[in-house]
């Protein structure tokens, strides 16, 4: 598995050649500043949550919990472009998977790198993670107004799955599951 990943990971690295990020793990190669930073852009400046609740959401040592992170940073001055989180079935944070599933959180990707297939990238990378631990089957939630990612999650393979869609802290989200 580790070589399948590896494999995976250099593939990425070569189409990557003409981009403006590069992907990489760990988590820990960031500060938490950055990692505040990116989430407020992707999702405060996104509308998709307000700045109160982002402070309780997404405290560093509560997102860099939740599992495997996998970011990107920018080539033009190394600061963090993306993360998503893969959540392995044995993970506190796993929110709705099941026990053979695992569960992307967070996808996130800052403002000035949208339009240029980082989320796909991040997405993909994500998937191999997933599949190099052996889980054939990934699902993820979403909020109802974030249609772009809705796009990229279907061109990534995912579908929708009505009869999972969760209502987390009062909120409704849709889901989506993903099966190889």
């Amino acid at each position: 598995r580790p070589q399948l990943l590896s494999l995976f990971v250099t593939q990425i690295a070569e189409m990557q050649s003409n981009m403006e990020f590069r992907i990489e793990n760990p988590a820990e190669s960031f500060d938490d500043s950055d990692l505040i930073g990116l989430l407020t852009k992707a999702y405060v400046g996104g509308g998709f949550i307000s700045a109160e609740r982002a402070v309780t959401l997404f405290t560093p040592t509560a997102v860099r919990s939740r599992g495997i992170m996998i970011c990107a940073r920018s080539q033009q001055d190394s600061g963090l472009a993306g993360i998503v989180i893969v959540v392995l079935p044995d993970s506190p944070a796993r929110r709705m998977a099941e026990l053979d599933e695992a569960e992307l959180q967070l996808l996130a990707v800052d403002p000035r790198y949208c339009g240029l297939g980082l989320g796909r990238t991040l997405v993909a990378t994500a998937l191999e993670s997933i599949h190099a631990h052996g889980l054939r089957k990934t699902v993820l939630w979403t909020q109802p107004a974030m249609v772009v990612a809705h796009r990229l999650y279907e061109r990534a393979g995912f579908v929708r799955a009505t009869t999972r869609d969760p209502t987390f802290d009062g909120t409704k989200f849709l889901a989506y599951e993903k099966k190889w």
